[in-house]
């Protein structure tokens, strides 16, 4: 039994292993996605393929994530423009294997150890990783390296998410507010810590009796369109005042351009929406639902 933490662990194989040992590396494949997609069933997962002109890569061209073959590489968001693409580096455990592609298209890493799995899921917006903690002797933290766009840093917000920033201090995407569950679905606390460009998942077990797997996840969401499109609108001179006005007091309520993004996407709490809808938040995406920009990027196929 085990842990299951995210960001996403992916289960890899080993590229010499024998004709046996790839038919268990698939089995315990499946066996992490089933215990991922039992901990966050809301993940639409966009398969990962093998690309064709480069074989240490695995893609998921329509969502723009690249995820290495060899879990020494970053797992690679492209965002609206390229020169704001950002990777990340799956946790660093005792000897990660190479990917294996379960069928519902999540990728899985394992530890040498058994300790640990890492499951990355593609979807719409971006990536789910996963780490499932398969026991009491897993480890409690583990540190994600972000290789943040030039000149750009990573901001931990009110809430616990954690914002990657470029140059401008604006954000091009976010790693929602972390959770944990075990086996039987009990929340564990669990909390980011941010130390320059890294990031750490701590999974608080304290003395608790958990169940094992547990699961964790950051979530990294893609938003650099979005809040453009919605910047694009404050800006625009094509809106009436009293319409900018509008949408610009909304913005504000809700705390920004990149925590309105995150809302219009999904890329937030059932709790803080629910707060937002309070405060008007299905009034405002009607207002902006009709621009072709914010719909395109904001809403359309969220």
């Amino acid at each position: 039994m085990g842990i299951v933490a995210a960001i996403s662990f992916v289960l890899l194989s080993a590229g010499t292993a024998n004709a046996s040992e790839e038919v268990g590396q698939e089995k315990r494949a499946e066996y992490v996605s089933a215990v991922v997609n039992q901990a966050d069933a809301s993940v639409q997962t966009i398969p990962f393929s093998q690309t064709q002109d480069d074989s240490s890569s695995l893609a998921s061209t329509d969502s723009g994530v690249t995820l290495p073959a060899e879990s020494s590489d970053s797992v690679e968001l492209n965002t609206a423009d390229s020169d704001d693409s950002f990777s990340v580096e799956l946790p660093d455990l005792s000897g990660l294997s190479d990917a294996t592609i379960a069928d519902d298209g999540t990728a899985v890493y394992h530890s040498s150890d058994d300790s640990t799995s890492v499951a990355v899921r593609a979807h719409e917006n971006g990536a789910q990783i996963l780490t499932i903690l398969n026991g009491e002797d897993s480890p409690s933290s583990y540190t994600y390296a972000v290789d943040v766009p030039s000149g750009g840093s990573l901001h931990m917000a009110d809430d616990g998410s954690v914002n990657v920033l470029d140059s401008d201090g604006l954000a091009v995407a976010s790693a929602t507010t972390p959770w944990a569950k075990d086996a039987n679905g009990s929340s564990i606390p669990t909390h980011y810590e941010v130390d320059g460009n890294s990031i750490t998942q701590i999974i608080d077990r304290g003395d608790t009796n958990w169940k094992y797997p547990i699961v964790a996840d950051p979530n990294w969401w893609q938003i650099t369109k979005c809040v453009g499109s919605l910047a694009w609108v404050v800006g625009s001179a094509v809106f009436s005042v009293a319409k900018i006005a509008k949408i610009k007091k909304y913005i504000n309520a809700f705390g920004g351009l990149t925590k309105t993004a995150r809302l219009l996407l999904g890329a937030t709490s059932a709790a803080e929406k629910a707060t937002a809808i309070g405060k008007g938040f299905l009034t405002f995406a009607a207002s902006v639902t009709g621009v072709d920009g914010v719909y395109t990027h904001c809403i359309k196929g969220k």
